[in-house]
């Protein structure tokens, strides 16, 4: 008898709601949340869900969107599935634009940025959930439309101890509400104690919830993810780490966003509906004190990004092997992570490998991932990013759309259950990347012959240099392996002689200095003939960090790069 991992893969798909009803009758008082030590049960989760559904119901119509603009607390995993228990169309708010002020700032000095507002006058939710962190941030977006405000506090699910501190807490973040106007409510007022809806079978093929992209090339755009997308890739994920997972008993760290995307499929979807897991809640990213997380809660599984890896690497909190005894999978995605942070977290750890994930916003997100075992394959190394997921197609287009063979370099063109319905309100964008159920990814990829999958460059990134495609990452990966460079971003910039050519910003290790940095790196790069002439850099720049062209996650907006350059050119000129 198949599983019911498999039967939901091959197309025996449920809606979310219905699937947390399984994982709620299935578990029932054993935990499903952890935060900061309060355990939530699978039986309370729900019914506090369905209670936000009830609200959620009484104030908005079928397919609004609702609105959820909070960190890792748990009224984000009510609101979340409480929109979707009334068919409603879930928008978990990205706020990774203002994570760095939420870092060093008081809450009352916070600026609301270009990105938050545009997710908000896009979407336009007829409910907005909020926490009492980030209320005096959205009072800033100027909403000109009808729209029911709900504020949650999150210190209302501490444990009991905790719970009498946070006001105090609360008060130096600068987290100080004064009367709130009409319109306004407070969660644990208006989620009535008596009042649960009843859940309803829902179209699998119906939209759960708008994702917006990135937008670390350009603007973000609103992906919108069905029930049948965003339950898919959760078992294919599953499926595809076979028994390296295990139902009833995987603990998992939540101390990625679950606004994004990543954060919301690998850890919340896929713990609570695929695995009956338990995931504990890290609503802030803190090395020291994630790490004790991990050895108090014997995480099992740990999704994060490379930031995350190389913050605790570079911490020096970590001398005890038996901190990581319990994990079992590490997992890496939203972007490319150094082998030499796999290496150096392999050695703290006591031999943990980090799988690495390729995937975007359009496909629920994941397509790809490694294996543990992966590492001996001949052809690992950088860009390397394992086998497509189970029901997956993947195919490498040229500029005309035809199939490439295998080890030739095109576009990734993927198939399958997770792919996007389209983006909302903009037909036009949907028409260029799909096309008879396959996506353009806008990443440029090979597949090799034993069948894997290696990104080479985004298609936004690449450059024409003399007519032929020169791949800044190409440039970026020589340079990295150069001691004295800690850190380099290539792009494209308009050349007099070449059309366009590369220009190189790099950081420099400590106590490095080099008085010609052109001059130095170009007599290395012509001495080596595996790159050719086109990729000689015309400019190379040196500063001291590149913090100020990263998102929080650490992905480069290289749109921030070009616009420091030209800059820069200017000023030099």
């Amino acid at each position: 008898m198949r599983s019911f991992a498999d039967r939901q893969s091959v197309g025996y798909i449920k809606s979310i709601p219905e699937l947390l009803g399984v994982s709620a009758l299935k578990m029932g008082d054993k935990t499903a949340l952890v935060y900061f030590g309060r355990e939530i049960s699978y039986a309370t989760l729900y019914r506090q869900s369905r209670k936000t559904a009830f609200f959620i119901k009484h104030n908005s119509k079928s397919s609004d969107r609702i609105g959820i603009f909070m960190p890792n607390i748990p009224q984000f995993v009510f609101s979340y599935y409480g929109a979707l228990i009334t068919e409603r169309i879930a928008v978990p708010i990205n706020f990774i634009s203002i994570a760095s002020d939420l870092k060093n700032k008081k809450i009352s000095e916070i600026k609301i940025t270009e990105e938050i507002t545009a997710q908000l006058h896009d979407a336009k939710p007829r409910v907005i959930l909020v926490s009492d962190s980030f209320y005096p941030i959205l009072v800033q977006a100027g909403i000109n439309w009808k729209c029911a405000i709900v504020i949650a506090s999150a210190g209302d699910w501490l444990p009991w101890w905790m719970r009498l501190f946070y006001p105090i807490k609360a008060k130096k973040m600068g987290i100080e509400l004064a009367d709130v106007p009409s319109g306004v409510f407070y969660f644990d007022k208006v989620i009535s104690p008596s009042m649960l809806l009843t859940n309803v079978p829902i179209d699998p093929n119906k939209v759960a919830q708008f994702q917006y992209t990135g937008g670390t090339t350009g603007i973000s755009k609103n992906a919108m993810l069905t029930h049948r997308n965003l339950v898919s890739n959760c078992f294919q994920i599953r499926k595809h780490f076979g028994n390296i997972l295990e139902d009833k008993k995987e603990v998992v760290l939540g101390s990625l966003p679950l606004c994004h995307i990543y954060g919301l499929t690998v850890c919340l979807n896929m713990t609570l509906l695929s695995l009956a897991g338990k995931l504990i809640l890290v609503p802030k990213f803190e090395p020291g004190k994630v790490v004790k997380i991990i050895k108090k809660n014997k995480v099992t599984i740990f999704p994060g990004v490379s930031r995350m890896y190389e913050a605790i690497i570079s911490s020096g909190l970590v001398g005890d092997k038996e901190i990581f005894k319990s994990l079992k999978l590490c997992f890496s995605g939203a972007g490319s992570i150094d082998r030499t942070v796999c290496h150096k977290f392999k050695e703290l750890s006591g031999g943990i490998d980090i799988a690495e994930g390729y995937g975007l916003s359009e496909a629920s997100p994941v397509v790809s991932a490694t294996l543990p075992e992966d590492i001996s394959v001949p052809s690992f190394g950088p860009g390397f990013i394992g086998r497509p997921l189970p029901y997956t197609d993947v195919k490498i287009c040229d500029a005309d759309g035809k199939e490439l063979s295998s080890g030739l370099a095109g576009e990734i063109t993927v198939r399958g259950p997770q792919i996007m319905a389209g983006y909302y309100n903009k037909p036009e964008e949907t028409a260029k990347v799909l096309k008879d159920g396959w996506l353009k990814t806008g990443d440029v990829g090979y597949i090799d012959e034993g069948g894997f999958l290696h990104l080479t460059d985004r298609i936004k990134d690449m450059v024409k240099v003399l007519g032929e495609n020169v791949y800044p990452s190409k440039l970026e990966e020589w340079f990295k392996k150069i001691p004295i460079v800690s850190e380099a971003v290539a792009v494209g910039l308009p050349d007099s002689k070449r059309g366009k050519a590369l220009v190189v910003v790099i950081v420099l290790n400590l106590d490095t200095k080099i008085e010609n940095p052109l001059k130095h790196f170009r007599a290395l790069l012509q001495g080596d003939f595996a790159l050719g002439s086109n990729y000689i850099p015309s400019d190379i720049q040196v500063v001291d960090s590149l913090e100020q062209f990263k998102n929080p996650i650490g992905k480069i907006y290289k749109r921030k790069i070009k616009e420091f350059l030209l800059e820069q050119n200017k000023i030099r000129t």
